[in-house]
């Protein structure tokens, strides 16, 4: 009799451990890095690695020389902020347009994204810039399950010749608007070219124009969506503003 209880008991402690230890595990490995991540997007040369390889490695990483990634970066990264600390998985994607077929392959695991821009060379870099963004908005995934964004304006230390978030904010409205106006024009509306659904176009905004503003409200086929700008600067450690996005606004 005491022989089968503890069989039981034995029977009972595996399967836990197999439930909470071996399968998540396993499935990690399936799903190449756990189920819901941190992507790290954005153009070429942003500073999307390097703002990788310090949340990952911290002031360890603050001279390591970088090159542009031709293939994704992932890892588990464990962020703090004030008295709140959370492992999470970060995902570095490529800039280059000819790989985007990563960001297809790795959004349905979004929780968050970060966008990171150069705010130094932002006028250089404008047009690769809006055209990321455009893709993160016309998303289904984004679009369908409100997965919130933030724009990391890197290299805010270099002064006066750093454009502001707040700048770089209104540019980006005003760009995304005549992407959007033209894809429309051209009958490439991802929406399609019913006018109740073109009426609820994530991007189709109040009457001219588009704020990302308007995108935090519910509509008949989106749920909110966030986005939000905030200046980082990856040399300084500079990184809070990232960290405190992943652990609020994300909920990572």
């Amino acid at each position: 009799m005491v022989s089968e209880v503890v069989q039981g008991l034995l029977l009972g402690l595996a399967i836990l451990i197999v439930f909470f230890f071996i399968l998540p595990r396993v499935w990690r490995g399936k799903s190449g890095g756990g189920g819901w991540s941190l992507l790290l997007v954005g153009p070429s040369n942003a500073g999307k690695t390097a703002m990788f390889l310090r949340l990952r490695d911290g002031d360890g990483s603050r001279n390591r020389e970088t090159v542009t990634s031709m293939r994704p970066n992932e890892g588990d990264v464990t962020m703090r902020v004030g008295g709140v600390e959370k492992n999470i998985h970060v995902i570095d994607l490529p800039g280059h347009p000819r790989l985007e077929s990563y960001f297809f392959k790795e959004v349905p695991r979004a929780k968050g994204i970060v966008m990171v821009v150069d705010c130094m060379d932002f006028n250089s870099s404008k047009e690769e810039v809006a055209r990321h963004m455009y893709r993160l908005l016309t998303s289904p995934v984004v679009r369908g399950r409100g997965v919130p964004i933030l724009v990391a304006c890197n290299k805010s230390d270099g002064g006066a010749k750093a454009h502001s978030a707040e700048f770089i904010r209104k540019r980006l409205e005003k760009m995304v608007y005549e992407m959007y106006m033209s894809d429309r024009e051209s009958g490439l509306d991802s929406i399609g070219n019913d006018k109740d659904e073109r009426e609820h176009n994530i991007l189709s905004g109040k009457g001219d124009g588009f704020s990302f503003s308007d995108l935090a409200e519910r509509r008949k086929f989106h749920r909110p969506l966030h986005v939000s700008f905030q200046k980082v600067s990856v040399k300084e450690g500079d990184l809070d503003a990232v960290k405190e996005f992943c652990l609020g606004t994300c909920k990572l």
